[in-house]
């Protein structure tokens, strides 16, 4: 049986996250998905069997936990991803663009780069887009709330809204990063930081002298 197969399962799920019992046997699941992952195979091609036995576990069990190993995949990044993003500092009102980003990417990258073939192989399987999305939101709110570049996404006439706006910026930033997790010689994080700081400025559609504002902290001019 398949990945693929065992979907559409309903999993019994009894509220017992109290049950030390239960407690370990879903923390084996997800270190049994997480050697896996590392090892970079693919979590579409990997059953419930084959996690149940390296996690010393039953399949019943398996399922008292997740429906489908698409959803312990999720769960086990979704789990990484947020140590990550708990890590990445608020910015500070009147912080230039380059602390801003530096603030904002460094750390994050860092982490991906780190943890390559964990993140480039759940990125690249059918849980992906999941994680993609996950990301993509984590930057386009950061960037909307947080940025110095804010203003001027959400002062910018145009038929789309501002959250759109840094949804497509966040999701070009998103491209980018997989597309460098891929490089088997990829650039070092602080080039990689550089190259997106100054994609973001010129895709935002922030003017020169806006640009030059918002490298200084300050706040951009009316137009």
């Amino acid at each position: 049986m398949t990945a693929q197969d065992d979907a559409g399962r309903a999993p019994a799920r009894p509220d017992r996250e109290n049950d030390p019992r239960f407690v370990r046997s879903r923390q084996a699941l997800i270190a049994a998905i997480t050697e896996i992952l590392e090892s970079g195979t693919s979590p579409d091609d990997v059953r419930v069997s084959d996690i149940a036995r390296r996690a010393g576990v039953s399949r019943p069990t398996f399922y008292q936990h997740f429906a489908t190993v698409s959803e312990l995949t999720r769960t086990t990044a979704l789990q990484r991803l947020t140590d990550v993003f708990a890590q990445v500092p608020e910015a500070v009102r009147g912080e230039n663009w380059s602390i801003f980003i530096g603030k904002t990417l460094s750390l994050l990258l860092g982490s991906l780069r780190a943890q390559r073939t964990f993140f480039l192989t759940v990125l690249q399987g059918s849980t992906g887009a999941h994680l993609r999305e996950d990301i993509t939101k984590f930057i386009s709110t950061r960037l909307l709330e947080n940025s110095p570049l804010a203003a001027v996404i959400s002062r910018r006439e145009g038929p789309d809204s501002p959250q759109e706006r840094a949804e497509f910026l966040a999701a070009g930033v998103m491209w980018l990063c997989v597309r460098w997790l891929r490089e088997s010689d990829p650039d070092p994080v602080d080039s990689m930081v550089e190259r997106i700081s100054a994609l973001l400025l010129a895709a935002s559609g922030a003017s020169q002298a806006e640009q030059d504002a918002v490298r200084e902290g300050l706040a951009p001019e009316q137009s």
